[in-house]
């Protein structure tokens, strides 16, 4: 026999593990097929259990959701802190189905459900069918995954676009043929990402970073597609630009506020890095906690065998995961940051577990924890669709451990606004003024009767949120006002003046469960005259220093 040199081994290997293998060898077409209609049961059935789950959850929208349905009632070309993607979602589902709960959810249980399909496809592509079907699995069965499909934030359109872009993305780099075709998909896919969440501005870096690293698509610096494509989605971010331009730059400002250095604390910090480990434990699944170890001992690895799929799918996860898990050593990190890097973290750890990346072999014993991880997100996933239907049964409603207590009492909220309203019996509707922050303003528009405008009044000249840029009328001058207040404070000085009338309509209590309550005031500001003001008496004698008058 003739033998062959180490170098000729290694250039063997490397020539394999850069080849895409789509199918393992040991499966058989009859059971590759098996686990494809799996995927597509699977995908399918989640879909239909969200958009159930989003008809029938007795949750109100939370504050997030609400402020962005007030976004849409105004679509602009961009807003204070995000793009406008998720208000123009918004406003064409509430345009065709209403301004109701349903409607404003459900783009989010159709986006996180059809986002699951490239997953799978990325999956199927690079290591045959059963990973794609898992890689959905781990993806989808998480309580992460079940509070995106309900919750319509920023976060299931930049989900949808990152894992379409990426799945159009390795296309590109991999097709000759057909190349342009992905790029073009690519493109509006990443644009519209761009167009969704900030976030989805690192999937750029990230992709030329797996271009330089990996030999084999290190010529595509050479070719058109690659700069293209980075071309073409940053286009998509023009009219952001030119509406920031007219703004004072003000979403940029606010996104860089978010990386602003503070002073170091290390029992804060260290606080601060535990939180996020334990959130990102119990929101994603334990299979997270592979994630460090597979970046220690595999990324190097795979940087040296040349293993492509590795490369692509460690740069779009491993590496951003890492730098996001050093940025909670220095500040608090929302549970939600690192979200769409684990969309390709999901098909390399899914590949990993069943031995189809030969990598981080120290480690191999690891392994074995990947059904039960996945069984431990299902049973979480499980357990927060069940949540909203078993706490008020079990007593734990507005409990320290309802994390949904941020989503009750709006809706009550509403109800007794309205009828306070109501009850002034004023022959034009007033204008609703709070002295709220921004975090309940949209929830109390959007459950109030007519869903009205309600304006934010604040003496400070700091822009803190989307109210403080819409044009307001000039309060002083209205005829009928309505003013909410937040914890029984009065009506400020600055917003009335001494020829106008003040009362109390009503003190707000919402009960949200084990002694948790939320409380409001409305007063009615009016130029009306005594006698016609006391139609309406009111509840109780209200008093502002800085009104002439006292009514009852």
């Amino acid at each position: 026999m003739e033998s062959r040199t180490a170098s000729e081994s290694d250039s063997e290997m490397m020539s394999v593990m850069s080849t895409p293998q789509p199918k393992p060898l040991n499966v058989s077409d009859d059971e590759d097929t098996v686990w494809g209609r799996r995927a597509c049961w699977l995908i399918g059935g989640l879909l239909l259990v969200r958009v159930i789950f989003a008809a029938i959850v007795p949750l109100d929208l939370c504050n997030d959701e609400a402020y962005y349905w007030d976004w849409s009632r105004q679509l602009d070309w961009g807003y204070f802190s995000k793009p406008p993607m998720v208000a123009w979602l918004i406003g064409l589902s509430t345009f065709l189905l209403g301004d109701h709960s349903f409607g404003v959810r459900l783009p989010a249980a159709l986006l996180i459900s059809f986002s699951m399909i490239p997953i799978y496809l990325l999956g199927k592509q690079m290591f045959g069918r059963r990973v794609g079907f898992w890689a959905v699995t781990a993806a989808s069965l998480t309580p992460l995954s079940v509070a995106g499909g309900l919750l319509m934030t920023i976060d299931p359109p930049l989900m949808f676009c990152w894992a379409c872009t990426l799945f159009f993305v390795w296309k590109m780099l991999e097709q000759e043929r057909h190349s342009w075709r992905w790029m073009a998909a690519a493109t509006v896919t990443c644009g519209l990402g761009l167009l969704s969440k900030q976030t989805m501005i690192a999937a750029i870096p990230l992709t030329w970073l797996f271009v330089m690293l990996s030999p084999t698509d290190r010529r595509q610096l050479k070719r058109p597609m690659l700069w293209l494509w980075t071309m073409g989605s940053l286009l998509f971010l023009t009219p952001v630009i030119i509406w920031n331009s007219q703004h004072e730059w003000i979403t940029f400002q606010h996104t860089s506020e978010h990386f602003e250095t503070h002073s170091f604390n290390l029992s804060r910090q260290v606080l601060s890095f535990l939180e996020y480990c334990v959130c990102q434990f119990g929101v994603v699944t334990p299979l997270v906690f592979v994630v460090p170890w597979l970046a220690i001992f595999g990324v190097h690895q795979a940087i040296k065998t040349a293993d492509r799929r590795v490369l692509f799918l460690g740069s779009l996860s491993l590496l951003p995961l890492m730098g996001v898990l050093a940025l909670s050593m220095t500040r608090q990190v929302q549970p939600n940051w690192p979200a769409p890097f684990h969309i390709a973290s999901s098909i390399l750890i899914t590949a990993w577990a069943f031995g189809h990346v030969p990598i981080a072999e120290r480690i191999r014993w690891m392994r074995s924890w990947y059904k039960p991880g996945v069984v431990c997100g299902a049973c979480g996933a499980i357990l927060v669709f069940l949540m909203p239907f078993l706490n008020p049964v079990v007593g734990l409603q507005g409990s320290n451990v309802d994390v949904t207590v941020r989503l009750l009492g709006w809706q009550k909220l509403g109800d007794e606004m309205s009828q306070a309203i109501a009850e002034l019996n004023l022959k034009t509707p007033p204008v609703l003024v709070t002295t709220c922050k921004w975090h309940p303003i949209g929830a109390m528009a959007f459950y109030t009767a007519g869903q009205p405008r309600i304006h934010r009044w604040s003496t400070s000249e700091v822009v803190s949120s989307q109210y403080d840029i819409w044009q307001k009328p000039d309060f002083q001058k209205v005829e009928e006002l309505v003013v909410i207040t937040p914890n029984r404070a009065k009506v400020p000085k600055g917003l009335i003046q001494a020829d106008q009338t003040v009362k109390l309509c009503e003190h707000i209590t919402i009960d949200l469960g084990n002694s948790r309550e939320r409380q409001f005031s409305l007063w009615h500001v009016s130029r009306q005259s005594r006698n016609s003001s006391q139609s309406s008496p009111p509840r109780e004698i209200a008093i502002e220093e800085s009104t002439s008058t006292v009514t009852r």
